[in-house]
């Protein structure tokens, strides 16, 4: 007998089929478009959807729309809750992270990694695309952020304003969902609100992973294109690398990530250092 709540096999492989002609549909050229139509991008984790100068018109997919339902649905689930994978990043973040730093955690979610950045002593902004994941934040934090935000990471005008302004750039579940040219913008914008000798900890689904099988039916309505190690090193290119690796193999106390999580994990990460005079 299945458990409660658990999809017969049939019905999840018929899910998995389905999320996978989805993803292909979205990403297929139309033979008679030009190639503003071609290059359609997922939508973005950090987007402003302010209007004013520079802003533009936002396209529908990059509307905050799914992520404000995505957040009211997670409210108490196991997105805010502590897990395996959570610990695990927190582990390969304590060597760089100390008291005072200024952090931005980029694409803050329901603020977990926000409270935990607290709590050590440092100085927080936290920033989403969605105003019910930054409400989340502020009641997790109890308030105690500098700042909690929505700022487009892809505006040059953003990157201006707070220029060489934190000591550590974070991020966990933001860059999957972005197209390439996206992301490259974001990690430049990365460089250049570091200070130096600031680290970027970007964390990502891993796209050699099995569980990229299982994550769309855990975030319906929600678009994402894990990446591969390779790329995600590339992306850092003009940072330092600290430590690369991959986590989570299996979502247990025991689990295989010495030997396999580089390979296999269910998460990529790169924490990469800013150096002096760059």
């Amino acid at each position: 007998m299945l458990p409660a709540g658990a999809e017969p096999v049939n019905t999840l492989a018929t899910s998995i089929r389905a999320w996978t002609h989805a993803r292909a549909a979205w990403y297929r050229p139309r033979r008679d478009a030009g190639p503003a139509a071609r290059r359609r991008e997922p939508p973005a984790a950090g987007i402003d959807a302010r209007s004013g100068s520079g802003a533009g018109e936002r396209s529908p997919s990059m509307k905050p729309n799914p992520w404000n339902r995505f957040w009211t649905r997670s409210r108490g689930g196991r997105f805010t809750r502590e897990s395996w994978s959570k610990r695990r990043i927190l582990e390969r973040l304590c060597p760089v992270l100390r008291a005072g730093m200024r952090v931005l955690d980029a694409g803050c979610g329901s603020g977990f990694f926000s409270k935990r950045f607290l709590d050590e002593g440092c100085r927080v902004t936290a920033l989403d695309l969605s105003e019910e994941a930054l409400a989340l934040a502020r009641e997790a934090t109890e308030g105690r952020a500098d700042a909690y935000v929505r700022e487009d990471l892809l505006d040059a005008e953003f990157a201006a304003r707070r220029a060489a302004s934190f000591d550590l750039v974070f991020s966990d579940g933001l860059l999957e969902h972005y197209g390439p040219q996206d992301q490259e913008r974001i990690l430049s914008h990365f460089r250049a609100i570091l200070a130096p000798g600031g680290y970027a900890a970007t964390f990502v689904p891993n796209a050699l992973s099995g569980w990229t099988l299982v994550r769309p039916l855990l975030m319906p309505g929600i678009r994402e294109v894990p990446l591969r190690p390779k790329r995600l090193l590339d992306l850092h290119r003009g940072l330092a690398i600290v430590e690369t690796g991959g986590l989570n193999v299996l979502p247990f106390r025991l689990s295989p990530e010495r030997l396999l999580g580089a390979r296999f994990g269910m998460l990529l990460y790169v924490i990469a250092r800013k150096e002096e005079g760059v």
